[in-house]
């Protein structure tokens, strides 16, 4: 397996001592090891930006950011998806994931440029910022789960808690001070100090993000800042906030090029350089020139040069004596220098990027590199000028058998190589400089085994690791490259110039250690994904290969590294509890040991372990404990009469437009997106713990993926994909996005993005998204020779995508299943009746004030119903005698029309968007001037 790192923005210079490794160096490990990151650009867009960043320096300096990873991914095999999103006083949403690539950095940078003018928000509060891209990381860590992930985290000032402008009409969910109406200096300053120390305390947010783990780099802008005001931030980037070790990083900046400077610490520690200027252009001196020697192992060169004058000049020499004058303009600049290219952009009066990429010939890239800077007017030969240099090499290690088995307690024969950029292999023999390797394996309990320790032509081959000692389970392979360039003779003096020592090329792989022969080995953990309110038996699985056998301690208290505040213990169970009850799996089998959590519900990342037990396939006497981590992304519902009165006293007095419009433009992006959709339903059974097809583990078979659903370019509200219907739903919130629910007459159903069923008729929902995702429906009478599953596929999927959604429906569909037989079991009752406004025909009594049937046969809502229904695609209810948008049908026509709509019945027209948050509109009121 190839390590390729990421080059030229995650820099490469002289090797530091361990301790003084950086947390981009790490980050920079996780991504050439994994090959794939996410980064979130999180902005501050406070009020405050008005006078402490005027020239939208914060926006120029992450351009820069992200034009240097968008050039070093084009560089290498390394996939970076970047978002952008905003905070003040709550998380904003800016821009989907993209991946970042030279085709792609106009449109993010376009994006990027927006936050020039927003700086208008009230407040700037850290905690609904980070946690906003907590989550986001969260969702996108399910399905990739070696995938790095870091947080760029901008901002001006200390935490500051405030009341939104439209709070009113639009709620913010604080979940750290959830009642706190944030009226008075009192009531705010509280909130600030629960904020805070609900970020620092153990399990907290700061200790979510780093057991993720998420790398948070941390920048703040100090215009205006008085002591003390970015403690906090430091702390949380890179301190002691939290109870886990910190892996970020934190710097300041005082302007624009503070802050490049900053930023560029961000994308790695480089080779520092200081120097003078040469006073006058016919001065090439030695003072004001920055020199490296480059050969045929290096790539490329990136370089952030800044000086004290303003307006200086800067030349750059080649080996062969060509020259190439920085020339100052907008924008990015090019020249060739007979072969080799230059890209350069002055970024203010005092700092530039200089970018030297390699084209086919080796001579005119080969030997010593001169950037000068130059004084003009020559008045200060005091002055001085900095460059900090990013070497990249094209020579990296890899792992040749990756795909050999690691157990312990054996000697296990690994064999490396060295390849370029491009994956091809490269002799040791031809590197013209010096180098050395390095790789060692360290357990999950930091324990440190040396495979390899070598230079020159003895780097690769095959080396043994010894496996005794180290503890089964999650492990890291690191290997380490070493490059020198080779020395050059200067043709003029006839001078040798050192070679340039660059940056080690450092790569963690994720593996995994084994159990000793003849017992099973536990591949990963176990991660619940998204939990909506109370968790109640919610499934998950544990992979595990043969052969023996694996059973859930039954006799051990699960830990909690990290969650919400309210969640102290959890329940982990499974029906394999015991020796007798053990989870038995053949040699070269591969099995899921099912699982159930239970805990309180909350608001944040639930991390931890529980206790396994293996035995061996010989003698079942001999066990063996395993601590296995598992994970859960907890959701608090809302609270249904907090809102219902916010809702209420929105509409009386006066904002209820303003909570209409986001009803509305909720309603209008409520839908299927318009990309093509192969549905393909298979009658399923499920068996010891299998789902079966035919009676044979379930596959892909000729003639499936022929089913192509009719979608609008533009996006649907309702698919009909055979037994089932896809209906876009905007829930009862304003806020938030949208959803599909799946309806199936008489049958319950659950899916692979939420693994339980939802409301009271129990149906699957999905996110908007719903290609390449999976629905298992159920008659709601026992019998599984009555369950079906529909797969969703996005036409243009690869084939490892369709492999990849099968192998998830093997692993977590008995649990899906069982969720669903539970549903049938004594005090679990799947009644499909109650407070679930869908649009359908209404009830004739009382029930939720906004619409949809009622609960009960009419006769009012049960204690403890949804007020508001089920959640329907619906904007906002009407004021009282409104038409319109807003209005609500219900009863019979010509009734006159109540204040937050009837619960009466109807049909919606088709397309049209229903009346709120329960029923649709009813005919007996004026049309509505919306469509």
């Amino acid at each position: 397996m190839a390590s390729l790192g990421l080059i030229g923005a995650l820099g490469i210079g002289p090797e530091r001592p361990a301790h003084a490794a950086s947390a981009a160096d790490d980050f920079v490990k996780c991504l050439n090891g994994s090959q794939s990151g996410d980064l979130i650009v999180l902005v501050d867009t406070s009020a405050s930006l008005q006078s402490t960043d005027q020239e939208a320096a914060r926006v120029r300096a992450a351009e820069f950011l992200l034009k240097r990873l968008a050039r070093s991914a084009d560089r290498s095999n390394v996939k970076i998806n970047v978002a952008l999103a905003g905070f003040a006083n709550r998380y904003e949403h800016t821009s989907k994931f993209t991946q970042l690539n030279g085709q792609s950095a106009d449109g993010v940078l376009r994006e990027m440029r927006a936050f020039a003018d927003r700086k208008h928000g009230e407040g700037t509060d850290y905690w609904l910022g980070l946690d906003g891209a907590r989550r986001e990381l969260a969702e996108r860590k399910q399905q990739n789960p070696n995938t790095c992930q870091g947080i760029v985290f901008f901002s001006d000032g200390t935490l500051d808690i405030d009341r939104a402008p439209d709070e009113d009409s639009n709620p913010v969910d604080r979940p750290y001070d959830p009642e706190n109406p944030l009226h008075t200096d009192q009531e705010r300053q509280r909130a600030k100090e629960r904020a805070a120390a609900s970020m620092c305390r153990e399990g907290g947010l700061s200790d979510q993000l780093r057991v993720a783990p998420v790398t948070l780099f941390g920048v703040g802008l100090t215009g205006e800042a008085t002591e003390g005001d970015f403690d906090l931030m430091k702390q949380v980037s890179s301190g002691d906030c939290g109870s886990q070790p910190p892996n970020g990083q934190f710097d300041t900046a005082d302007d624009i090029d503070g802050l490049l400077q900053a930023f560029d610490n961000i994308s790695g520690e480089g080779t520092k350089n200081e120097g003078g200027y040469c006073q006058g252009r016919e001065d090439k001196c030695e003072e004001g020139a920055h020199t490296f020697v480059l050969d045929p192992s290096v790539a490329s060169v990136s370089i952030l040069g800044n000086g004290d004058l303003e307006n200086y000049e800067v030349l750059v020499v080649s080996p062969g004596g060509e020259e190439v004058v920085l020339a100052d303009g907008e924008g990015e600049q090019s020249a060739d220098a007979k072969g080799v290219k230059l890209t350069w952009e002055w970024l203010s009066d005092k700092s530039f990027s200089l970018d030297l990429d390699k084209q086919k010939a080796d001579k005119p890239w080969t030997g010593q590199w001169r950037v000068i800077f130059i004084d003009p007017e020559s008045k200060n030969p005091e002055a001085r000028s900095r460059t900090n240099l990013h070497v990249t090499g094209n020579v990296f290690p890899s792992w040749e058998n990756s795909d050999v088995v690691i157990r312990a307690e054996e000697q296990i024969p690994l064999e490396f190589g060295l390849v370029d950029a491009q994956g091809s292999p490269i002799k040791p023999g031809s590197l013209l400089g010096e180098s050395s390797f390095q790789a060692v394996l360290v357990d999950a309990n930091g324990e440190e085994k040396e495979i390899a320790s070598l230079a020159g032509k003895e780097i690769t081959g095959t080396h043994d690791l010894d496996t005794a000692g180290l503890q089964p389970g999650k492990a890291t392979l690191r290997m380490s490259l070493g490059v020198t360039t080779a020395p050059w003779k200067n043709p003029e003096t006839g001078k040798e110039v050192p070679g340039t020592e660059l940056r080690p090329q450092v790569s963690e792989v994720p593996v995994t250690i084994g159990a000793p022969a003849g017992f099973p080995t536990i591949e990963g953990g176990v991660s619940f994904g998204p939990i909506e309110g109370k968790v109640e038996n919610a499934p998950g699985t544990l992979r595990v290969t043969g052969p023996g056998c694996v059973w859930v301690d039954a006799g051990a208290t699960p830990t909690v590294t990290t969650g919400p505040e309210e969640i102290s213990a959890v329940s982990i169970t499974s029906e394999h509890n015991s020796p007798e009850s053990c989870l038995q799996v053949a040699e070269g089998e591969s099995a899921d040991l099912p699982v159930s959590l239970t805990s309180e519900s909350g608001n944040g990342a639930l991390n931890g372990t529980f206790a396994v037990m293996t035995s061996s396939e010989e003698d079942p006497t001999l066990t063996r404990p395993a601590d296995v981590e598992y994970n859960a992304e907890l959701t608090r519902p809302l609270n249904p009469v907090n809102f219902a009165l916010t809702l209420i006293a929105a509409l009386l007095l006066g904002p209820g437009i303003p909570l209409g419009l986001l009803y509305l433009a909720k309603w209008a992006t409520a839908k299927i997106p318009g990309r093509g959709l192969i549905y393909t339903p298979i009658p399923v059974t499920v068996e010891d713990g299998q789902v079966l097809r035919d009676g044979r583990p379930i596959e892909w078979e000729d003639g499936d993926l022929r089913q192509m659903a009719h979608m609008d370019s533009g996006g649907q509200r309702r698919l009909q994909l055979g037994p089932v219907t896809l209906r876009a739903r905007t829930g009862a919130s304003p806020f938030g996005a949208g959803h599909v629910v799946v309806e199936a007459p008489d049958r319950v159903g659950a899916s692979s993005e939420y693994r339980q069923p939802v409301g009271k008729e129990h149906q699957a929902k999905l996110d908007l998204g719903v290609h390449n995702t999976w629905v298992m429906v159920r008659s709601a009478q026992p019998g599984p020779e009555q369950t079906m599953v529909v797969l969703l596929t996005a036409a243009d999927a690869a084939p490892g995508t369709r492999e990849k959604l099968m192998e998830d429906l093997r692993r977590i569909g008995p649990q899906v299943y069982k969720q669903l037989v539970d549903l049938h079991e004594p005090g679990g009752g799947a009644g499909t009746g109650g407070g679930a406004g869908t649009g359908g025909d209404a009830g004739t009594g009382g029930g939720s004030p906004f619409g949809g049937p009622s609960t009960n046969g009419g006769s009012g809502a049960p204690d403890g119903a949804n007020p508001f229904g089920q959640p329907s695609s619906a904007p906002p209810p009407a004021m009282p005698g409104q038409p319109g948008p807003f209005a609500s049908g219900g009863g019979s026509a010509g009734a006159p029309p109540q204040p937050f709509g009837s619960p009466g019945g109807g049909s919606a027209p088709g397309g049209a968007p229903p009346s709120g948050p329960g029923g649709p509109p009813g005919p007996g009121f004026p049309p509505n001037p919306w469509g």
